[in-house]
């Protein structure tokens, strides 16, 4: 890899424990997306494909912190972070984080943009497996939003929402889905 390929500048975040963000500065790196498998199509805030990233070597780099591109704001999860032979190159694979631009707006707290994956009608299931009803599920990134409560509020494309609660099995400690109501 050559130093002028290094073509986009990005922010290294990491999310600590009680969802905030700490920042790592900045690094200069090449991304390159894995072709996609026909048919596979964005079924949450996740592409279905992963991402190659590039940089050089730099020690703020780790597996399960984010970069953050400064040009296009797109979001990147980081899976792997391995050296590239003797060059002082480091190679990742990422996730990237996808979707509609909206406002996070927490009852306490500052309103923030994030990304959210909207599922207008999600199955909602009881304990026994069986649909109840269907709901619109949203998915959004913990490193955007930091905490998310009950009553919180969002807005996607000049609709509001408000959470009404989270959905079974919806936190990897990088993406929530929670349940919402129109407004």
């Amino acid at each position: 890899m050559r130093a002028g390929r290094l073509t986009s500048r990005a922010m290294i975040q990491e999310l600590r424990p009680d969802l905030s963000v700490l920042e790592h500065g900045r690094v200069w790196v090449d991304v390159r997306v894995k072709d996609a498998a026909e048919g596979s199509a964005q079924t949450g805030l996740r592409m279905p494909t992963k991402a190659d990233i590039r940089a050089r070597e730099v020690d703020r780099l780790a597996a399960s912190r984010y970069l953050r591109l400064v040009r296009n704001d797109r979001l990147f999860h980081l899976l792997e972070v391995r050296p590239l032979g003797n060059q002082g190159e480091f190679v990742m694979t990422a996730d990237e984080l996808v979707g509609l631009p909206a406002w996070f707006e927490p009852m306490a707290g500052v309103e923030r943009p994030c990304r959210v994956y909207l599922e207008y009608s999600a199955p909602l299931l009881d304990d026994l497996q069986q649909v109840v009803e269907h709901r619109t599920r949203a998915q959004l990134a913990l490193v955007e939003t930091g905490p998310i409560e009950v009553d919180d509020q969002l807005r996607v494309a000049g609709a509001r929402y408000r959470v009404m609660g989270f959905a079974q099995d919806s936190d990897d400690g990088v993406v929530r889905s929670v349940w919402l109501e129109a407004l």
